[in-house]
């Protein structure tokens, strides 16, 4: 896991900063939920 804590739209932006070609979103780590509302 590289930034559990960042939010949906942060983590994006620092996936493209570093020019990541892909990236997984997990909704299954305790207590973080993702902003859309998407329950863990």
């Amino acid at each position: 896991m590289v930034a559990p804590r960042l939010s949906l739209e942060a983590f994006v932006d620092l996936a493209v900063k570093l020019g990541a070609g892909a990236i997984e979103i997990r909704n299954d780590l305790k207590g973080i939920e993702i902003e859309n509302g998407t329950a863990p």
